[in-house]
């Protein structure tokens, strides 16, 4: 099986990949996650990586609007999570230097780039550490739900014992 894999910086998210990979379980096809893993990953791993704050750069790559993308800004979810995002990036510049429109236009070039490798990639399902706390992790949970990819993310309870716990979703 191949899937996206969004990952916080702990060590111990990479092993579980490991495991996985060496499990025959499940391989990597893009992975998010911490910029001090990049190196590793792409050593032991033949999958497309993105180091977390490239996330706020407009590459130079351009897509065309794909199936994907084309029936996302169409549904009801659309203005929602475009919201949502938008909030998340808010919530991220401390000193108000992004602009609105700049904003929207960073959003709307990753949407256009996880549409694209979603459709090209294929994955079986998406697998978060966490859930998703910043705005393109949550872009791409939002377009996997969207088209029908298994999400599965870890959730914790930690009132009184930390219990790690698989969780659909991420609520």
């Amino acid at each position: 099986k191949k899937y996206i894999y969004i990952q916080s910086d702990l060590n111990a998210w990479y092993e579980l990949a490991l495991r996985l990979n060496q499990k025959n379980i499940a391989e990597p096809v893009l992975w998010f996650g911490d910029d001090s893993k990049t190196k590793l990953v792409k050593k032991k791993f033949s999958c497309e990586t993105l180091a977390f704050y490239d996330q706020y750069k407009i590459g130079s790559e351009t897509f065309v609007v794909n199936e994907l993308a084309n029936s996302f800004f169409l549904s009801d979810r659309y203005n929602y999570v475009k919201d949502i995002c938008i909030k998340m990036m808010d919530r991220e510049d401390i000193s108000g230097l992004v602009r609105y429109i700049d904003r929207e236009a960073i959003f709307y070039y990753w949407l256009l780039w996880a549409s694209h490798k979603i459709q090209k990639l294929k994955p079986d399902f998406l697998l978060m550490s966490e859930s998703p706390h910043a705005y393109l992790h949550y872009l791409v949970y939002e377009l996997c739900e969207f088209a029908s990819i298994k999400t599965l993310s870890f959730g914790m309870v930690t009132k009184f014992a930390p219990i790690l716990y698989l969780r659909n979703g991420i609520y």
